[in-house]
């Protein structure tokens, strides 16, 4: 089984009006790295995508949606039996991910680089960092160890950027599953190609 980067992701309950409230503060200073062109967290877990990620990748490449991902079982990502990603298809419960090519994601070119760095998915933009947001506006961060991440260590800062990503994850990730649970809802299960046409992809 693989490993999918949406166990590494921080937890989504919580209200816009804590997030927008710790974007202001910006006094806080946290653990912060630097990626080292490893390529481990590209080529280790299978990446989980939202709707939102893969009409960014879209306009991007020119590639039609089924072309860039894939639709995984349980057997191939490691979610909660009750996460939200599951979606109900003819072929059984799937969740979309990224597609491969030689145990890597099929953007990672051969000297380990991102070749749609600036439309690649939101997880790929927080990772490895896991955020959680308090109720008093304050945050937690700490860096995911689910794979052995080279990352260079640097001074903390107040990595404001990583929490505006963090936000918008948040806010496509609620949007996305709504329409998973709407889909989920149907009678008549339908197959990936209906369910990208349900997402407008």
């Amino acid at each position: 089984m693989e490993t999918s980067t949406c166990s590494l992701k921080h937890t989504f309950l919580h209200s816009s009006n804590n997030r927008k409230k710790t974007i202001a503060l910006k006094d806080q200073v946290h653990t912060t790295i630097s990626c080292s062109g490893c390529g481990t967290c590209c080529s280790i877990p299978i990446v989980p995508v939202t709707d939102s990620d893969i009409k960014r990748l879209v306009k991007t490449t020119g590639k039609k949606a089924s072309d860039l991902v894939k639709f995984y079982s349980p057997s191939e990502m490691e979610f909660d039996e009750d996460a939200e990603v599951w979606i109900r298809l003819k072929q059984g419960k799937r969740a979309m991910g990224l597609r491969r090519k030689n145990e890597k994601c099929i953007f990672l070119d051969d000297t380990n680089r991102c070749t749609v760095y600036q439309s690649r998915p939101m997880t790929c933009r927080t990772f490895p960092y896991v955020i959680d947001f308090n109720d008093d506006g304050s945050i937690e961060v700490s860096l995911n160890d689910i794979v052995d991440c080279k990352c260079i260590k640097l001074p903390d800062s107040d990595l404001i950027e990583v929490i505006a990503y963090t936000v918008s994850e948040d806010q496509e990730d609620d949007a996305y599953f709504k329409k998973i649970r709407n889909w989920n809802l149907k009678n008549q299960p339908g197959g990936a190609k209906e369910f990208l046409l349900w997402c407008k992809l």
